[in-house]
């Protein structure tokens, strides 16, 4: 199959590997500083976000990309506009923090750091959020966004602006991607705080690598600490300014439901009750026998991952599941669609090799299914996320270029015919 010529697949990975030299870079400046948590995501995330901001804004220009929204000129800044963004605003945040009030799930110690790391970003957010607004209004091509339309709903008859001109479908859009941002962006910063406190006090205790396992107990926890960093940032950094905002979030029940199923809490009520595939033996006690294969099985299990991880990197500011925040046409979805639910469910199968008996054929054959059956779910949010994203004529012209199993890879495997 040729490539589309109307596709844009101009490699952009380059902003995610700045990321990655930032992210890396402070935490090995500040892995042995005193830090509570929430400062150090503060400044991981700042290290990570910062070169991926000045690339993407310096050197791509994404802000004078038609997807961002924004003219070259300045236009008329409208008072009234920006009072109505300011209180639709003001008004999501009431909401989140009123759901946050309501379930339990986030009065625990598990969400302290986020907590911690609100009450750190709370007085610049405010100071900074009026101006950006304002200068980001005076340049939108459709400056009437989801702020504008609730702010409409809310309080539009104060300002002269009739409750019917707010719109229930954009209400609902602005609705659906502030709730990605409010379940997904605290459990992110949970994760990356326990990661980088983790590096910092085994750092401290280093004495060696201690053969493979060593290594690979390392690169496993570095690995998924980039993971969760990127995906921290980009849950924060929904800015149009950067392109990166969110055009669109998943409209679907079954697309909410089996995302979130994969995630905490859900997932520690599906995998405990019905999904549970591990039985506690893993592939290092298995092969610790034959070191070669111990070591190749190993190996094979952090290139997965690290395939799963520049799938990450590859979205640099724009990380986010549910939402459609850019078509990704370079790094490793350039051969598969779905690079990193492929990557991570093999890696499942080679850690927890629920096909090998240890508690005896039933239990393996039990394990087999419910791995099965995750991958399954996995299978389903790649379906639903193609649908949703099949609305972009972008995608659309990817899916041409890219089946599921890569253009590429078919072109190796089946000769062209003359």
């Amino acid at each position: 199959m040729q490539p589309n010529p109307t596709l844009d697949q101009t490699p952009r990975s380059w902003s995610g590997l700045f990321g990655a030299i930032g992210f890396l870079t402070t935490i090995a400046l500040t892995w042995h500083q005193p830090l509570a948590t929430a400062w150090r995501v503060l400044l991981c995330c700042g290290g990570a976000a910062l070169p991926m901001v000045a690339h993407d804004l310096l050197w791509l220009r994404v802000h004078r990309r038609p997807s961002a929204g924004l003219n070259d000129t300045k236009g008329t800044r409208s008072p009234q506009r920006i009072a109505l963004k300011g209180v639709g605003l003001v008004a999501t945040g009431l909401v989140i923090a009123a759901a946050y009030g309501l379930f339990r799930e986030y009065h625990g110690t598990f969400y302290r750091p986020f907590w911690a790391l609100l009450q750190l970003i709370a007085l610049p957010f405010a100071v900074l959020t009026v101006p950006y607004i304002a200068w980001v209004d005076a340049r939108m091509t459709e400056p009437r966004d989801g702020y504008w339309h609730l702010g409409a709903a809310l309080l539009g008859p104060l300002f002269g602006v009739p409750r019917s001109a707010a719109s229930r479908h954009e209400l609902a859009k602005h609705a659906r991607a502030w709730l990605v941002k409010a379940f997904f962006l605290p459990l992110m910063v949970v994760y990356l705080g326990q990661n980088l406190d983790s590096i910092a006090m085994r750092v401290a205790r280093f004495d060696g690598l201690h053969g493979f396992l060593g290594f690979f107990d390392i690169a496993w926890l570095g690995l998924y600490t980039v993971d969760v960093g990127f995906a921290t940032v980009g849950y924060a950094m929904t800015f149009r300014v950067l392109d990166a905002h969110t055009r669109s979030a998943e409209p679907t029940m079954i697309g909410w439901a089996v995302c979130l199923m994969c995630y905490q809490p859900f997932w520690a009520l599906s995998e405990r009750m019905y999904l549970h595939y591990d039985d506690g033996h893993n592939w290092g006690g298995w092969l610790g026998s034959v070191p070669w294969l111990h070591n190749v099985w190993g190996g094979a299990i952090v290139a997965l991952t690290c395939v799963y991880v520049w799938a990450t990197m590859t979205f640099g500011l724009r990380f986010s599941n549910l939402t459609h925040r850019g078509v990704l046409t370079f790094g490793p979805y350039r051969w598969l669609r779905h690079p990193a639910y492929v990557s991570k469910n093999l890696s499942w199968w080679l850690v927890t090799i629920p096909f090998i008996p240890t508690s005896g054929w039933a239990e393996a054959v039990r394990g087999c299914a419910a791995l099965l059956i995750v991958n399954g779910v996995y299978a389903i949010r790649a379906w639903t996320e193609e649908r949703h994203l099949g609305a972009d004529p972008a995608y659309r012209a990817y899916q041409a270029v890219t089946p599921w199993w890569g253009a590429r890879l078919r072109g190796w495997l089946r000769p062209h015919r003359a």
